[in-house]
Formats: C-alpha cells, sequence, structure tokens
C-alpha cells in the first residue's frame, strides 16, 4: 500500500533497502571510476611485487585477505560476492566464495584447497583435487592491501 508516497508493509521496506543500496552503488561506481586513472597508495607500507618465493615476498602475502563485489540486477535484486584468500607460511592455501542474493536470503559456499608459491612478480596458485588447474597473478602488497591482476583484496586476518 502506498500513501503520500510512502512505501508500506514490510516488502515495500525491503523494496526501498534494497533500491537505496543500488543508489549507494551507482555513487560508489562513479566515485571509483574517476581513481581508475591514478595509482592510489595511502598509509605506512612499502610496495612488494617482487621475490624468488621467499623472504619478504613471500611473507607479505601470508595473510586472509577478502573482496567482496555487491550488485543490483535488472529485477533489482541486489547479489554479492565475497571472495576470501587464507594464504599460510607453509605454502598451502584456502580459497572460499561465498555467493549471496540478498534480496532473497538465499547464499552459497565454495572452498577450494591449493599450493602457493611467489615467482618473481608472479603469485602462482595450484589447485588440489577435486579442482585442478594453475593460476598465475601479477601481485602486489601495499600495507593492508593484496593486489591480483588488478583486484584489491583487503587483510583480514
Amino acid at each position: 500500500m502506498q500513501c503520500r508516497g510512502r512505501v508500506g508493509g514490510a516488502r515495500g521496506l525491503a523494496r526501498a533497502r534494497v533500491a537505496a543500496l543500488g543508489v549507494g552503488l551507482a555513487v560508489a561506481t562513479l566515485v571509483m571510476g574517476a581513481c581508475n586513472d591514478v595509482d592510489m597508495r595511502f598509509g605506512p607500507g612499502v610496495q612488494i611485487g617482487t621475490g624468488t618465493g621467499s623472504g619478504a615476498q613471500h611473507n607479505a602475502v601470508v595473510g586472509i585477505w577478502t573482496r567482496v563485489i555487491v550488485i543490483t540486477d535488472n529485477a533489482g535484486n541486489a547479489h554479492s560476492s565475497r571472495t576470501t584468500w587464507q594464504f599460510r607460511s607453509d605454502g598451502s592455501a584456502t580459497r572460499t566464495l561465498i555467493t549471496q542474493n540478498l534480496s532473497a536470503g538465499i547464499s552459497d559456499v565454495l572452498s577450494a584447497n591449493a599450493s602457493w608459491r611467489t615467482e618473481g612478480s608472479a603469485l602462482v596458485i595450484t589447485f588440489r583435487p577435486p579442482d585442478a588447474g594453475t593460476s598465475r597473478f601479477a601481485f602486489s602488497v601495499f600495507s593492508n592491501v593484496l593486489t591480483l591482476d588488478g583486484r584489491d583484496f583487503v587483510r583480514i586476518g
């Protein structure tokens, strides 16, 4: 029910929240898009991205890193994707992918085990069975941000 331009009921409130989220994402996208041509690095830290697989470069990658993307589809449904990498000092790694339909409250979790190493400016990840394959990413670490092929992950642990 609508009264004086306000949306009534729980369903209307949920739609209003999703619409507000969409507007917020649109503004954030425009603001972030304006910064795409600028390599911005804040705070204390050292740009790292070269090495042989041990030492400072290797140690800088050790930790838990996450990246979250939120989008709204054409039907107005909000979706999120969270990728979390846990790189351990013994060379093992776990990737956890959580996808959610925020509007419907549905989520799915996928996890993959791997081994990792650094080779020069590349982070090499080899997935363990039942997954298979090797991925190479150009990487850098600056303070609490790990960049893999231009995609930023924030340290959470």
